[in-house]
């Protein structure tokens, strides 16, 4: 199954946006979803969310600061335990953390 990585301190409405969307995408396909960030918070959000603990777990980032949980993502994705990310960060932190730790595809 393919795993999304969702940095979840993302955006104005973080965590809860990232949460209940990751909780959605647990109940209704057969995608498995990592929520990282701040992990107390994180919970704390999924406490109000119906979802499916098989498809969704969360990883703690080291600060639960938004960059860690962006690295995190990008990290996630370039050894392959994920294969795809989701953020609603800020826009430079993100390409920094793509262009340093992602390779380029050919062509």
């Amino acid at each position: 199954m393919p795993t999304i990585a969702i940095d979840a301190m993302g955006g104005l409405n973080a965590p809860q946006a990232p949460v209940e969307a990751a909780a959605h995408v647990s109940r209704t396909t057969k995608i498995n979803v990592v929520l990282i960030g701040d992990g107390p918070a994180i919970d704390h959000a999924l406490d109000g969310c119906s979802y499916n603990p098989e498809r969704l777990r969360v990883e703690e980032s080291a600060s639960g600061h938004p960059a860690d949980s962006i690295l995190m993502a990008v990290q996630m994705v370039n050894s392959g335990r994920a294969n795809a990310l989701v953020t609603a960060g800020d826009p430079p932190t993100v390409l920094r953390a793509c262009f340093e730790n992602l390779k380029l595809l050919p062509g």
